[in-house]
């Protein structure tokens, strides 16, 4: 299966399915949110809207909305001191993954997004993702970032790095 299929596979994932996979209480998120690799559909950022909370989300197959904006995920700027919550449900996590395993040079973008990515975060902030990276998160200053790992199932894990 090729990147676009895989992108447009994730697209469809239900809001319901999102916040399970990520799970997510809905009251604990802090504004303004993030969703990044929202899908075509941005189906967890309109629902996160619906709820009463400010989310946008980025994603290479997305629409240009109001909400939602056609990106890539390693040229985006992400801010600084700005999000109260950035939201990963897989296809980010699973594109870093593959550059990483590819070892072709990429590597090293998707850890300056990654890193860009905890930068963004405002004090108190949490980037809330799947899969877990934990070739990444155990590197991670302790005196910076509070790390949370929980199991989803067998071989698969869910992280919550919050910004001290």
């Amino acid at each position: 299966m090729d990147n676009n299929n895989t992108i447009n596979l994730n697209s469809e994932y239900s809001a319901g399915f999102q916040i399970e996979l990520l799970d997510l209480d809905m009251d604990k998120l802090e504004d303004p949110i993030l969703v990044v690799g929202s899908g075509a559909t941005g189906n967890l950022v309109f629902f996160l809207n619906a709820q009463g909370h400010r989310a946008c989300g980025i994603d290479p197959s997305a629409e240009d909305t109001d909400v939602t904006r056609a990106s890539d995920f390693l040229h985006v700027d992400y801010g600084k001191d700005y999000w109260g919550s950035i939201l990963s449900p897989l296809a980010f996590i699973k594109e870093m993954s593959a550059a990483m395993a590819a070892q072709d040079g990429s590597d090293l973008e998707w850890v300056k997004c990654y890193k860009s990515i905890l930068t963004a975060l405002k004090k108190g902030g949490s980037f809330i993702y799947a899969p877990s990276l934990p070739y990444i998160e155990d590197i991670l200053p302790k005196e910076q970032f509070e790390i949370t790992r929980s199991t989803i199932r067998e071989n698969l894990s869910r992280t919550k790095i919050t910004r001290k």
